[in-house]
């Protein structure tokens, strides 16, 4: 920090005044933004500046109107137009082409002009800066294109990505199918030896006699049994 010039500026010192009770205090006034000069301080600091009246404002040396949406011509620009009125981008292409090579003319004539009579050499430079504007004017015209197609490009990456969000969730949800089929196979492999003992615990009246198994077993049978049919269900919900 220490070899800095200078820092960020602090805040305007009336930011202060922006309180949740002098706010209280701007709302009990009538028409405060006709009435500035009538309220009490700090309170004019808190009512917003009016709209710039004119309809036009300056920035970097150039004049600028906020209502204009259309670009500006050279015309009302004061500037010369050097190429002929463009009725498609092919015409437009051609005189950018023209424009460059009168461009790369004049700065061979400006060379020789520096090395035999330097004191004429403003002409040529002026000659130079009016033909770079007219450049400069006719890429302009292309960015409403520039902006329509900035515009779809961010539609198709958008759309790539949730393609691959959706392969990717199928690819996820097939996996787990699989493993749930893998892990009811391994279940109905467990329980195949269970299922041939349980044929020769049944009574003579062909019941299932629960007193013939072991509490332990009997329990471990009903927990897979349980775990098969929520997987059943699982299965069924998946499909």
């Amino acid at each position: 920090m220490s070899g800095l010039s200078s820092v960020f500026p602090p805040p305007p010192k009336y930011y202060k005044y922006f309180t949740a009770e002098n706010l209280e205090k701007l709302s009990s006034f009538e028409d405060a933004e006709n009435k500035v000069d009538e309220l009490p301080q700090p309170l004019p600091y808190l009512v917003p500046p009016k709209p710039p009246a004119d309809t036009f404002y300056r920035s970097f040396g150039n004049i600028w109107h906020p209502g204009q949406s259309d670009l500006q011509s050279l015309e009302d620009a004061g500037i010369k137009q050097l190429y002929n009125p463009i009725t498609s981008s092919s015409d437009r292409i051609w005189e950018l082409k023209k424009l460059l090579k009168s461009l790369l003319v004049n700065y061979i004539e400006l060379t020789g002009i520096m090395s035999v009579t330097p004191e004429k050499f403003p002409e040529k430079v002026e000659d130079i800066r009016i033909i770079l504007i007219n450049m400069h004017h006719l890429l302009n015209e292309y960015r409403p294109h520039q902006s329509r197609e900035s515009l779809a490009l961010l539609m198709e990456e958008q759309i790539s990505e949730r393609r691959k969000q959706i392969d990717t969730l199928r690819t996820s949800n097939k996996e787990v199918k699989e493993k749930i089929k893998q892990m009811a196979k391994q279940f109905d492999d467990v329980l195949q030896p269970d299922t041939v003992e349980s044929e020769s615990t049944t009574n003579e009246n062909g019941y299932f006699d629960e007193s013939s198994y072991d509490p332990e077993d009997l329990r471990d049978k009903k927990n897979k049994q349980h775990d098969l049919d929520l997987i059943a269900k699982l299965e069924q919900a998946e499909i």
